[in-house]
């Protein structure tokens, strides 16, 4: 009987008492998650900055295409921020992908196709300043663009040799109007304008 009593006050000693609940405190704030963009705003700030909502809804591709050509465009300059990557990818998928349906092209003359693309110049933004363009490049878009305009990762698109800085009137609304993650700068002058173009226009691609 000592023995046995021995046993069981031996086996209580070397049992692990159980783990208390873990406590909460009543007046701790819980963290804030970050929110996400849903993947159509994303989107519109991300894909639609460069390309027409036409050139996105006309694609088919499963999600794994989705995925590669995101990675793609993040590398090439796209807004994408990391955690905006996989509801873009899935949004895109679901959106655009191969049960989509069949996508209708809109019909256009070829003539309307050049002139959408041939270089056009408004007079109030033509002879600029290509020295001083440079330095207002430095100050007001560098910072997103990079210092020779070929884009950054998450920011800014690549501006070099682009058909849109042969347009100069497109490039005072975009530049006073804002796309996508660029915030619009409505106090920028047909000059400054001009002069920022005329220093696009002299890089050139490696």
């Amino acid at each position: 009987m000592k023995r046995l009593a021995a046993v069981a006050v031996l086996a209580c000693a070397c049992t692990k008492p159980s783990p208390e609940p873990s406590r909460v405190d009543a007046g701790a704030v819980a963290p804030v998650q970050p929110t996400v963009a849903s993947g159509k705003e994303i989107a519109q700030h991300a894909c639609l900055s460069c390309h027409s909502e036409e050139m996105l809804v006309q694609q088919r591709l499963p999600k794994e295409k989705w995925a590669a050509t995101v990675k793609k465009m993040v590398g090439w300059g796209a807004g994408v921020e990391p955690a905006e990557t996989e509801p873009l990818v899935e949004w895109l998928a679901a959106s655009y992908g191969p049960d989509a349906g069949p996508w209708e092209p809109k019909t256009i003359t070829a003539e309307s196709a050049r002139a959408a693309l041939e270089p056009k110049d408004d007079p109030a933004l033509s002879g600029g300043d290509g020295g001083h363009g440079k330095q207002l490049f430095a100050e007001r878009c560098a910072s997103c663009h990079g210092p020779e305009a070929r884009g950054m990762a998450g920011l800014g698109v690549n501006l070099v040799e682009r058909t849109v800085i042969y347009r100069s009137g497109d490039v005072a609304a975009t530049v006073r109007r804002g796309r996508g993650k660029m915030p619009p700068m409505p106090a920028t002058t047909d000059r400054e304008v001009a002069d920022i173009v005329a220093h696009l226009r002299t890089l050139r691609v490696p």
